[in-house]
């Protein structure tokens, strides 16, 4: 670059480029050069092939090139002694050995054995010495050998084994990542069904034992273990649902797998209107799900505009769980994921389910496991005190 407010350097120094010129006027010359040395090679290689040993068929690097096939280096320790050969014998019969490189596959293997005996079928074998051993060739065979001047046993790509064809309708009905979301389900929680199996072997008269019916092929994100749902119904300026009225829908409906249905009608105990509201239904798509569930989960759950916050409750192993608040609103919902706690927002209805594992119930204090849920309604504006009033 230039100094201060000067000019760029542009300069044109490329007036002399007669003194750097170069010419192939041997071109032809050197072609016949190559010529006479490949055939001074054959014949001090006779009868031995013109183009050398013989090459295995290895697969090209990188996942862009592993599809094709081409000539190695040599043939691995492995390949020469399943081929019934020894390595040093094999060099001396045209074959490259490489000590470097490894099978990875059995399939590799046992094409570069085959294309060892198949070599070693067409070959024929000369004496070292006057004496003609086990497996050379007697003169009657010697006098019928030429030399081969091609490539030696050319490494041919294979041929496409998929041709082009309509789509069929299981494959157009086939759903990739439910599939993926399965599998995996199935290979983490493979060692808990296994122990949930024995268990329940073990004991059979045991209820809570008892393995859930799985799928194969299908997704298991729903298939976390023993809860036990605990549902609040919150509301605040809203007409009241008896307790009578929701445990008759969540008994009646999907709900039904719940064993623990408590219902908190809220402040407006007083007033005889038992209607439900239509966002009573909402509660109905909920699943017994984990703590962390995915966009697509939320999704299959809720649909498109589906208003859910999921938390988590408590901090005691007692108490741990996973709340799923339902809106009435979907502005409601994300003005609580923004800015407010979500259990009071704009003065409208709200569920709660709280899911707790059973694994927690076992060797618990009821007591002390009560308490700390009266501690959770007061913790969030309702009591069992104002119930009781």
């Amino acid at each position: 670059m230039g100094k201060g407010n000067n000019m760029i350097p542009n300069g044109h120094f490329h007036k002399d480029w007669q003194r750097f010129v170069k010419t192939w006027f041997n071109q032809p010359a050197r072609k016949h050069r190559r010529k006479q040395n490949r055939i001074k090679k054959a014949k001090a290689i006779a009868p031995r092939p013109a183009a050398g040993p013989l090459r295995p068929v290895v697969r090209c690097p990188t996942v862009r090139y592993h599809t094709k096939i081409r000539a190695g280096r040599g043939f691995t320790l492995r390949e020469i002694r399943a081929a019934g050969l020894n390595p040093a014998f094999a060099r001396t019969i045209g074959i490259a050995v490489d000590p470097r490189r490894r099978n990875k596959s059995v399939e590799s293997l046992q094409v570069n054995v085959q294309r060892l005996k198949e070599y070693r079928a067409r070959l024929i074998l000369f004496p070292k010495g006057k004496k003609v051993l086990k497996g050379e060739a007697k003169e009657e065979e010697r006098k019928l050998a030429t030399q081969l001047r091609g490539p030696l046993m050319p490494v041919k790509q294979p041929a496409p084994k998929s041709i082009a064809r309509p789509i069929t309708e299981e494959e157009k009905n086939f759903k990739a990542y439910q599939y993926l979301r399965g599998a995996r389900s199935i290979a983490k929680l493979v060692g808990i069904r296994a122990k949930r199996l024995k268990d329940a072997a073990e004991n059979p008269d045991d209820v809570t034992k008892a393995p859930t019916a799985v799928k194969e092929g299908k997704s298991q994100s729903r298939a976390y273990g023993d809860y036990t749902c605990t549902v609040f119904i919150f509301m605040r300026n809203l007409p009241c649902v008896s307790p009578s009225s929701i445990c008759i829908l969540v008994t009646t409906n999907q709900l039904s797998v719940f064993n623990d249905v408590d219902i908190v009608p809220g402040i407006n105990t007083t007033q005889n209107d038992v209607r439900l509201p239509p966002e009573v239904n909402r509660i109905l798509y909920i699943r017994n799900l984990p703590y962390k569930i995915s966009a697509e989960e939320m999704y299959d759950i809720f649909g498109k505009y589906g208003a859910i916050r999921q938390i988590r409750v408590g901090n005691t192993p007692e108490t741990r769980g996973t709340a799923f608040v339902v809106y009435e609103d979907i502005f409601d919902a994300k003005n609580a994921c923004d800015h407010l706690s979500g259990f009071n927002v704009c003065n409208r209805y709200l569920v709660v389910l709280y899911y707790r594992s059973n694994k927690a119930f076992k060797g618990m204090d009821i007591d002390k496991k009560q308490e700390e849920l009266d501690a959770l309604k007061k913790k969030y504006g309702i009591s069992t005190e104002e119930l009781n009033k």
